[in-house]
């Protein structure tokens, strides 16, 4: 034993082969356990150290191909701070639609004579042949009376027949409270440059309120009066044509509110909340979010565009309207144009570019007598398109769609209470519905009791207010206020789960662990390396006598170590 592990110390002395060369730097080597292989003084500890430096090498390598895979496939995780006045974001946009989507005039017109708009009654005739039906199936249930007439009246015609804004809103009471200049300020909502009139199916006309630029960043809140005008189901329903036209057991009493980021286009008929009449209903944002995303990622690329061009029908606007851009209302768009090529007709739910605003909607008859057979195939065409979710899922739409690199949400919560209270009808009276042409004789008990209360006759103006006609007010108006009480947000920062500077560390942790490599090594390898090179060449080129003589004649960096100063330094050849 002793004689062999001579011998090799000799050969690591004076290396003259390749296999030289590999006993030297196993002698050598720097890397833990690796000397050991040849210094071991038994053979089953030779075969310890051997499947021990191999067993703990093999596992470090998998360590780090796993580790390189997880760096490749751009894991994130999500960083989240919150910022306390350092970053304003714009006040939410804030869209909203009346349960009863008529405005008084037109069901006044209905009223006046129903027969005169024979198209309109053609519609709902030719709509209740195709519910009897044998291949009316399920998919055109969300086909209602509403929807059916939006589509064959037109974006045009019901710009004009549903509510406008000052029906809708009290004039002089949509306000937005902001911060300028170190105070408290109000200013009142613009017609012209806050509030867009939104299309729906369901609701007719819709209206986004949207503070300027100016203001969006410090605007802390927006409040309204808002008239629902419920007395006019009464008069309607004196008329059969008329009811059948407009109303359905589905109808209710009340408004939708959607709140939504800055600009964005109004998700209607997906999103919001239903408040109720008669009520002070306020909608908190308790939290701002931001999501940035990782911008480098090939997994899931982002977008930093910042609009997308849709078209709402306004007549003042012969082009589309800039939004802001989100992802999903991308995607819906996509969906639209699919439905466009392959049914000839858009879907009123979803989003309309310049292009698509000539196109008929899929449940509009073409011509009178349409076949109900073509008209059900062109509409259940589309109906199957927009139903499949796969449509918005599918992975394809990432480059056409990307998720935006930098997103707000914002999380609300809702409350409502009892307004006005009953002692206050009376000033409400006063100063919002006396003498407004708007309303009519229908608040006739608040004018009598503010006659009594004029004259001084206290009681009788208390019971002409608990009379059954004295709850108008109650019936008719409420009062939304959406607010966010302070300007904190909540960031979330995609960052790298592994990012190259630990990917590094984290290599040379394992090799450390595991292999006892160090970055040293690799100088040792290069050597290695080197010389086997040399020895592999020298051999060809003259054999082992040449190698022989390149062995004693040394050369720079390859000097012979006598054998006392290799033992001294290895130690003992017993040990």
């Amino acid at each position: 034993m002793a004689t062999a592990r001579k011998d090799l110390m000799q050969r690591a002395v004076k290396p003259v082969s390749p296999q030289d060369e590999f006993v030297r730097f196993c002698m050598l080597s720097s890397v833990r356990g690796v000397p050991r292989i040849l210094r071991s003084r038994s053979l089953c500890w030779q075969a310890v150290w051997l499947v021990s430096v191999f067993g703990f090498l093999g596992i470090s390598l998998l360590s780090i191909t796993l580790l390189v895979n997880t760096y490749l496939s751009y894991q994130t995780v999500l960083e989240v701070t919150t910022r306390h006045y350092t970053q304003t974001v714009p006040f939410p946009s804030v869209t909203i639609c009346n349960l009863q989507p008529f405005s008084t005039d037109m069901v006044k017109r209905f009223i006046r004579n129903p027969n005169v708009n024979v198209t309109d009654m053609r519609f709902l005739n030719e709509l209740k042949k195709m519910k009897n039906h044998p291949n009316y199936t399920s998919s055109f249930k969300a086909l209602n009376e509403k929807s059916f007439l939006f589509q064959n009246w037109g974006i045009e015609t019901v710009r004009k027949i549903g509510l406008t804004f000052h029906e809708f809103v009290l004039d002089g009471t949509c306000n937005f409270s902001f911060v300028q200049a170190a105070k408290f300020q109000q200013r009142e909502c613009n017609l012209r440059t806050d509030v867009l009139l939104i299309p729906n199916p369901q609701f007719f006309t819709c209206f986004m309120i949207s503070p300027t630029p100016d203001i969006a960043n410090t605007t802390y809140s927006l409040e309204m009066d808002l008239y629902l005008d419920t007395e006019q189901l009464f008069d309607c329903q004196q008329t059969t044509e008329c009811h059948d036209a407009l109303f359905d057991l589905d109808d209710s009493i009340g408004a939708h509110v959607l709140v939504h980021p800055a600009m964005t286009y109004p998700r209607i008929s997906q999103l919001g909340i239903h408040v109720l009449p008669g009520t002070k209903s306020v909608i908190e944002v308790v939290e701002t979010r931001s999501l940035e995303k990782y911008e480098q990622s090939p997994k899931e690329t982002c977008t930093n565009k910042q609009l997308i061009d849709l078209f709402i029908g306004a007549k003042e606007r012969t082009t589309a309207f800039p939004f802001a851009y989100e992802s999903f209302t991308c995607r819906q768009l996509m969906v639209q144009e699919k439905i466009l090529s392959n049914c000839g007709c858009t879907d009123p739910d979803y989003p309309l570019t310049a292009d698509m605003k000539d196109a008929p909607f899929c449940a509009e008859l073409k011509k009178p007598g349409q076949s109900t057979d073509a008209f059900l195939k062109n509409y259940d065409c589309a109906s199957r398109l927009e139903l499949d979710p796969r449509n918005l899922i599918k992975e394809n739409l990432n480059d056409q769609c990307a998720t935006p690199c930098q997103s707000i949400s914002f999380k609300t919560t809702a409350y409502q209470s009892l307004w006005p209270p009953k002692t206050n009808e009376l000033d409400f009276y006063r100063l919002r519905v006396q003498g407004k042409p708007l309303f009519g004789r229908k608040f006739d008990a608040y004018e009598q009791a503010e006659n009594f209360t004029r004259l001084g006759q206290h009681t009788e103006a208390a019971r002409a207010l608990k009379s059954p006609d004295a709850n108008a007010i109650r019936d008719n108006f409420l009062r939304l206020r959406v607010f966010r009480p302070d300007l904190s947000l909540t960031v979330t920062k995609e960052k790298l789960q592994i990012t190259p500077e630990t990917l590094i560390s984290q290599i040379g942790g394992s090799f450390s662990l595991w292999g006892g490599l160090t970055v040293i090594t690799t100088v040792e390898l290069l050597e290695f390396v080197y010389y086997m090179a040399k020895r592999f060449v020298c051999s060809g080129y003259g054999g082992d006598s040449q190698s022989e003589q390149s062995g004693e004649a040394g050369e720079a960096g390859d000097v012979a170590m006598p054998l006392a100063v290799y033992a001294s330094v290895r130690g003992p050849a017993a040990s």
